[in-house]
């Protein structure tokens, strides 16, 4: 079983451990159907395991016209099976609304969602996400030296105590830099923001390949597929470009 607070070093006055029943996802959420579903079908287990505040961790309370970050909390989710993460973490994100790190587990697997929200211009009782952030699977029993170096950075005393914005955002910006580095094996010395953009034209042509090989096994014309396998190996070239920029 993954032990996430062996990674992460925080105090024992900071842990919660407590269990949040899915049912309160459901009725805080109110959720449909199909999210329930989802929930019940591949979410084993939902943990609460810190929370970080002023009074524990000593970091200011942080707000602005849409923003209002008074803590941070660590909440770990237990998978049945792999699949719908990016679902399960835009609902739980947005029924607790606190930032947070969701420590998703699978087996001996474990893989960060991270992002930054706001209050809804629309209802101030609800909070929209920005872009959702994560890392890949990340083998507890077999982590190399960049895996080895986030769970380092993201110890409380590498991190920004000014807010808990910056606190947040410092967390935010290592798992970037963990995701550019991962891409090519070593440590990427970039800005943020340069990783972000090469990061995100990746994963752009990296979901286009998938629709194309797709719509290959559906096609019967042979030339069709020729061209389509073409479109691909091009697509392929310019992510080796891009991962070029990293090195």
């Amino acid at each position: 079983m993954v032990l996430i607070e062996e990674l992460l070093t925080i105090p024992d006055e900071c842990k919660v451990n407590d269990i949040i029943a899915k049912d309160v996802i459901f009725s805080e959420g109110g959720l449909k159907s199909s999210d329930k579903k989802i929930f019940t079908n591949y979410v084993k287990q939902i943990r609460w395991l810190y929370s970080l505040n002023k009074e524990n961790i000593g970091i200011d309370s942080y707000k602005d016209e849409v923003k209002d970050y008074l803590e941070v909390e660590i909440i770990n989710i237990v998978l049945k099976e792999d699949k719908k993460l990016n679902r399960i973490a835009d609902i739980v994100m947005r029924v607790i609304p606190y930032p947070m790190v969701l420590v998703f587990e699978f087996r001996d697997n474990i893989q960060l969602f991270v992002s930054h929200q706001s209050e809804s211009l629309v209802d101030s009782s609800k909070i929209t996400l920005d872009e959702l952030i994560s890392t890949d699977w990340i083998l507890f029993d077999d982590m190399d030296e960049i895996d080895e170096n986030l769970f380092e950075n993201l110890k409380l005393n590498n991190l920004d105590y000014s807010n808990f914005y910056k606190f947040y955002d410092s967390i935010i910006q290592n798992i970037i830099k963990y995701n550019g580095s991962k891409s090519v094996g070593h440590e990427v010395n970039l800005s943020v923001g340069e990783i972000k953009r090469i990061n995100d034209e990746i994963a752009s042509l990296e979901s286009e390949i998938k629709t194309k090989k797709a719509a290959i096994k559906k096609e019967t014309q042979f030339n069709r597929k020729v061209e389509l396998n073409i479109e691909i190996k091009g697509l392929e070239c310019e992510i080796d470009k891009l991962k070029e920029n990293l090195i």
